[in-house]
């Protein structure tokens, strides 16, 4: 039974045990699966937790090297570390607790770190193997972000040093540095991407070249956000109207656009997906059904925020009413032999093989527009709030917008018996939504019959670009 150890009840069962010889083991309360075996011939600190139906234990050492605290301090260590399922503890991660806790002589610890930070690598090195890891296994729009991120000018004083030496601190330091200097959400990026890049270098395959304790930038995160004034409190949240939603429709389609981008806000518009999910749409993945008037956009888990973060294997299927589906069919024949229903104008490099659109002109195309402040996000958004409005649900908006369909990610019924893909209730939602939009396109027209003339438009996209002078 666990009970809570104190000094005088270990001394006082040393002392019975020496007199009669038996071995008693004592479990503390205050530290669960710290013991201290006492036996006649030496007592010794021990940890132990179960995990996955097997019992992990590790012997932490003479009773004489530890204090009562100093074990309580590293069995809690251990446990944490087996909780948040970042390893296992084993006789290297004792190593540096000893080094921490001063338990091994300073010249024998320098000795011992020369030896193996030889062979050990730098942060350049490190971030290299990382990114290939990142290259092999993750979106390439992912593997873009973390290297444009780990090659940053504020990570260059780190460069040539072993990266078992960089600690928490000094990264911490260097991410308030990018956050005090008013980039306040790219500091945040920062140490997200930093984060992964040393929980990778921790593992079993990597720590020999890194030389990383398992879980040590855990806890690195950015500062809090700044203050901000009672008149930001909706930054980031406009509801475009749907006047301005029929607007940016109308405005797709006029040929002073380039068609394939038009037809990408026109998708955007409909369908109100992520911009990426739009821009590396697949041609397969677009249905006909019925006598061809329709269609379905069958989206694939791999390709798809919430399947990716929730272990989602199901397909988010989108229907497609006619006026949309018209512009997909050009859309497709524009894009010819490609694999990609928007493939990229230009490879990113001479000799690269031509892969689909930056999701970036979804942005850039709505900027350009005039009288538009909506954000391609601010778009699902719009769908969302005036939603309530013209007769669905919360959860009916979750189901279209991929907000893992609207259902719980624990729902069992839904992973596991209930496997329809969901068209029976999105029909008339997105049906009714793009007669909503394509009247407040009509009446847009109304209001400003030039919205359709290319000349005028063209105009208004220059000044946008390059100012007045345009």
């Amino acid at each position: 039974m666990a009970i809570a150890l104190t000094q005088a009840l270990i001394d006082r069962t040393v002392r019975q045990v020496a007199e009669d010889r038996t071995r008693q083991e004592l479990h503390d309360v205050r530290a669960p699966g710290l013991f201290l075996r006492v036996q006649p011939r030496g007592s010794k600190w021990g940890w132990r937790t179960a995990l996955a139906g097997k019992t992990l234990r590790l012997d932490l050492g003479p009773l004489e090297e530890w204090s009562l605290l100093e074990a309580r301090i590293v069995a809690g260590a251990a446990s944490a570390m087996v909780k948040s399922r970042l390893g296992v503890p084993t006789a290297e991660w004792l190593h540096v607790q000893r080094v921490r806790h001063g338990k091994i002589e300073a010249e024998v610890r320098a000795s011992a770190t020369n030896a193996r930070e030889f062979s050990q690598w730098t942060f350049a090195e490190a971030r290299e193997a990382y990114l290939g890891e990142v290259e092999r296994t993750l979106r390439p729009a992912t593997f873009v972000d973390y290297r444009h991120m780990l090659r940053i000018a504020e990570l260059a004083d780190i460069e040539n040093e072993k990266v078992s030496r960089i600690t928490r601190p000094r990264l911490a330091e260097i991410v308030a540095n990018v956050h005090r200097s008013g980039r306040e959400r790219y500091a945040n990026k920062l140490a997200d991407t930093l984060r992964p890049m040393w929980r990778w270098l921790g593992g079993d395959a990597q720590v020999g070249r890194s030389g990383i304790e398992v879980g040590i930038m855990e806890r690195l995160k950015a500062p809090a956000a700044s203050r901000r004034d009672d008149a930001d409190d909706d930054h980031n949240r406009y509801v475009p109207p749907l006047a301005e939603v029929g607007r940016i429709l109308l405005m797709s389609q006029n040929p002073a656009f380039d068609p394939q981008i038009g037809a990408a806000i026109a998708l955007l518009c409909y369908a109100v997906q992520r911009r990426r999910a739009i821009v590396s749409a697949r041609i397969r993945e677009f249905v006909p059904i019925g006598d061809g008037t329709e269609g379905l956009w069958r989206m694939p888990p791999a390709h798809r925020k919430t399947a990716d973060k929730r272990g989602d294997r199901r397909h988010h299927v989108v229907p497609l009413p006619g006026g949309i589906w018209t512009i997909v069919q050009t859309q497709i024949e524009r894009a010819g032999d490609s694999e990609w229903l928007f493939p990229a104008f230009r490879p990113k490099r001479a000799g690269d093989p031509v892969s689909h659109m930056n999701e970036s002109v979804l942005t850039r195309g709505l900027l350009l527009m005039p009288c538009v402040a909506a954000s391609p996000h601010d778009i699902r958004r719009a769908f969302a709030t005036h939603g309530e409005l013209l007769g669905w649900s919360l959860g009916d908006s979750k189901a279209v917008l991929d907000h893992n369909e609207g259902v719980p990610t624990n729902d069992v019924t839904r992973e596991s018996y209930a496997l329809g893909d969901g068209t029976h209730l999105k029909w008339p939602i997105l049906k009714k939504w793009a007669v909503t939009i394509e009247k407040s396109a009509a009446e847009a027209l109304a209001e400003a019959p030039n919205i359709t003339d290319r000349d005028w438009l063209k105009r208004e996209i220059d000044k946008a670009r390059y100012g007045e002078r345009a």
